[in-house]
């Protein structure tokens, strides 16, 4: 182990709302600074010879090569005679794009990132056909992280034309690229060039780019007027008529969602609202002479409702309900001829209905039990839907829906690593401090017994509003086939029950999220699915807050902590990247109240002195710009200074990765390897 001396110290004080702030580590948020590079290598170094040094790391990492010695498919998109899907070999490092003629076609590469860059960290982000599959638009990322440039490939020929919009611009990640019905050329959601430097990722504006042209001549169409938080996307009609807009708004309190809609056909030329000023979400689907929009407006677990495309007003009190509000959420929905189809969470897990146009029930389309749908794909007038579906114990699937025939077929399936007989999923229920019933799946072999000694590992999330469900990971596998015990938290903040559920857990109301991760951890313990000294902590992004403020409120909970890609410094996380996205679900600093609530559980700044904290791993990217690195590296910093058990604070930072964490398959197995063996080893596993 190399010893480290403490971390250089400034003495960096703010005043904030007649509060001192210290933050002695504020030096180490400038990212490329010789001096920070220099202190990421050491603790780099350190960390890998502490990984290396386990006994059980070189199996851990051959039954991972084993695991991901396979192939694995993305769900397809259809476009008249081509089907176009993602595929990772079991020889490949990162996913290629294909295209086939028809359902029995020969599949044949258009992008293949593996060639891209020598270090295999250029990555396919993103893709889209043209209506006819003549041209595919796609976005590449050179440091697998959100920056992004698009590129277009002429499928029939296999070869890519000139256009490019460099990444600099930086083209949305969170809006799609929307082709006009002629082919000509696509919408898409990028910076205003206008805009400040340092605001990269605020500022989006829809433009329009006919192939052919310079980027430079791309015209903005939408969003002079639009915060510079917000961000807009847009939809075309089937006939290519209209154009539909959402605009994501990220700049008020509360977050919701404004719909327009464009009729290329009036004179006027200008975006008419359907719904602005509602502090509701509303997601748009354009289908023949309708919007269907799915919505929480004063529906906490989502409606879906129709109004007449024609109508030359929209008033919502006219709109037309067609799924109701039900008893479980609706998480998703698709539309395609004369059926609307909706996917249902049911105690955590997926269900898939359809309808007709009208809101009439037509029949369940069965899945296996216990899992969850992905991507849903159709095409608007098209004959067949494809949707994903795995669950904890069963590896991905992608269906495909025969619309004519109403048949479910298995279009790809991946190879099944473990044995499904061996292996028990429950779902179960505790309280939590405010009496709140919070539910949780644990998944087992099923030999595995409560006798208290059990290793386990709790999973949670709990933020804005996404619903965390069974999905089968493979990351976890050499856990469970090792008699370890898997446990995901549906806590508060998530999604699963609608959103009184997430907003329950978000803004002043976030320490809930933190009560049901401790509640759940603790009834666990109590009925001995395991002890205290056998337990283990792990999240990513929100998930890492979470697991970075447990912690720091109860730093004896856990044995271990793994805390992936966090955010940790809540006074000032709102000041980098794009932040200023997170403040509806968070709440900012700058506000006096929000600031006294931000400081109660900010991780870097809840670390006390002379406390035994639990072994902790901390993970990041040094080019990750969704949440910038510089809240792993202060909190490792000071855990560092602090700590006075005897348990390691490691901090293990990816090279040219993004959010995500590494993308090519040999970077996973190296990371998800250094995770498991840092459990493996702090939980007395062999």
């Amino acid at each position: 182990m190399i010893r480290l001396e403490k971390t250089y110290k400034t003495k960096t004080v703010d005043n904030m709302h007649s509060t001192s702030i210290s933050d002695p580590y504020r030096w180490l948020e400038k990212n490329n600074d010789p001096k920070v590079k220099k202190w990421i290598g050491q603790q780099n170094s350190r960390t890998h010879l502490a990984l290396s040094a386990i006994k059980s790391r070189s199996k851990i990492k051959r039954n991972f090569e084993k695991i991901f010695e396979t192939d694995s498919f993305g769900v397809p998109i259809s476009r008249k005679n081509y089907i176009f899907f993602t595929k990772c070999k079991k020889t490949d490092d990162l996913e290629i794009l294909y295209a086939q003629d028809g359902l029995n076609g020969t599949p044949k590469i258009l992008i293949d990132p593996n060639k891209l860059s020598k270090n295999k960290t250029t990555v396919l982000r993103k893709w889209q056909p043209s209506h006819d599959g003549k041209l595919v638009a796609y976005c590449l990322s050179n440091s697998a992280n959100d920056q992004l440039s698009v590129h277009v490939l002429d499928v029939e020929k296999n070869k890519k034309i000139s256009d490019t919009i460099p990444a600099e611009t930086y083209p949305s990640l969170y809006s799609s690229i929307e082709w006009s019905c002629d082919n000509k050329g696509f919408w898409y959601t990028r910076k205003d060039p206008r805009s400040p430097k340092h605001e990269k990722k605020l500022h989006q504006k829809i433009f329009y780019h006919q192939i052919g042209n310079d980027f430079k001549n791309d015209k903005m169409i939408f969003g002079e007027t639009v915060a510079k938080e917000d961000i807009p996307k847009l939809q075309t009609s089937h006939d290519g008529r209209y154009l539909l807009l959402s605009v994501h708004k990220f700049s008020t309190a509360k977050e919701k969602t404004e719909l327009y809609l464009y009729d290329m056909r009036n004179k006027n030329k200008c975006f008419i609202p359907v719904v602005k000023d509602k502090n509701a979400m509303f997601f748009g689907i354009l289908h023949r002479e309708n919007i269907y929009i799915l919505t929480n407006h004063n529906a906490p677990l989502w409606k879906i409702m129709a109004v007449d495309i024609n109508k030359k007003n929209f008033k919502l009190k006219e709109w037309n309900t067609i799924i109701p509000e039900m008893k479980y959420k609706i998480e998703n929905f698709e539309v395609s001829g004369n059926k609307l189809f909706i996917e249902t969470l049911k105690n955590g897990y997926s269900a898939l209905k359809y309808y007709d146009l009208n809101g009439n029930f037509i029949k369940n389309i069965p899945l296996p039990p216990v899992g969850s749908i992905g991507v849903i794909n159709t095409e608007k007038e098209g004959s067949n839907l494809f949707f994903g579906f795995s669950s904890f114990i069963e590896p991905h699937i992608i269906y495909r829906f025969n619309l004519n025939k109403e048949r479910l077929f298995i279009f790809k399936k991946e190879k099944n690593y473990i044995n499904l007989d061996q292996y028990a999923v429950k779902r179960l229920w505790c309280s939590s401090m405010d009496n709140t019933k919070v539910p949780f799946f644990i998944v087992h072999k099923k030999e595995i017994k409560p006798n208290g000694q059990n290793p386990l590992l709790l999973y949670g999330y709990g933020g804005f509003g996404i619903s965390i469900v069974p999905y089968f990971n493979k990351n976890i596998i050499p856990f469970l086939e090792n008699g370890g015990i898997y446990a995901i938290a549906n806590i508060r903040g998530g999604g699963e029950f609608g959103e009184k559920w997430h907003r329950d857990g978000a803004g002043n109301k976030k320490q809930k999220s933190f009560d049901d991760f401790v509640s759940v951890a603790e009834w666990l313990i109590k009925n001995r699915y395991t002890n205290y000294d056998k337990i283990a902590a792990m999240g990513w992004s929100n998930g890492g807050l979470l697991v970075g403020a447990i912690i720091t409120q109860k730093p004896n909970l856990f044995k271990v902590a793994i805390i992936g890609a966090p955010v940790l410094d809540m006074l000032r996380y709102h000041l980098f990247f794009g932040g200023k996205l997170w403040i509806p679900e968070y709440g900012n600093a700058e506000n006096k109240k929000e600031f006294n609530n931000l400081l109660s559980y900010s991780p870097y700044h809840n670390i006390k002195n002379n406390v035994d904290y639990p072994a902790t791993l901390i993970l990041t990217a040094d080019s990750d710009d969704r949440v910038h690195p510089m809240h792993a590296y202060k909190m490792t910093a000071r855990l560092q200074e602090v700590n006075k058990s005897s348990n390691q604070i490691l901090l293990r930072t990816e090279t040219k990765a993004g959010h995500g964490g590494a993308a090519s398959v040999h970077r996973l197995i190296e990371q998800e390897t250094d995770i498991l063996s840092f459990i493996f080893h702090h939980l007395g596993m062999k």
